[in-house]
């Protein structure tokens, strides 16, 4: 224990017994033990801490990519449906041969947005949830 071998150990101990007396010695043991533990508790806290950190930079990293390539597609969704727009105000023409194909192109597009947000919002509550959940433990 800590590079003490037993004879040193002891000797130290009798050492301890011969200055502070058979009282006081037990008094300092106590508290060396208490103030050790307290030690160890907080280097334990501070490494589940530091391990917090680490998973929520990642999840934040991975959020964050979600969030950019959701934001892409709704930029992208949003563009062509804008174009779409201004197409048809130049063509009244134009509007009424393609209106199907659009319409089901737009509704299709439309569905998958949707669909991948809700896949989306399921992710981000369910990586909250596990940083929450782990920070709630330690």
């Amino acid at each position: 224990m800590f590079g003490f071998s037993l004879t040193q150990l002891f000797l130290v101990c009798m050492v301890a017994l011969a200055v502070l007396g058979p009282k006081q010695t037990v008094e300092v043991a106590y508290s060396l033990g208490r103030q050790i533990g307290r030690c160890k508790r907080f280097f334990d806290e501070c490494k589940k801490e530091i391990d917090l950190q680490k998973i929520s930079a990642n999840y934040s990293s991975a959020l964050k990519e979600e969030n950019d390539e959701m934001t892409l597609m709704l930029k992208k969704a949003m563009g062509v449906n804008a174009k779409s727009v201004s197409d048809t105000q130049r063509d009244p023409l134009m509007m009424t041969k393609h209106s199907d194909e659009q319409t089901a192109e737009k509704a299709s597009d439309t569905e998958n947005l949707i669909a991948r947000i809700a896949e989306l919002e399921c992710e981000i509550s369910a990586l909250k949830a596990d940083v929450y959940g782990r920070r709630k433990i330690s």
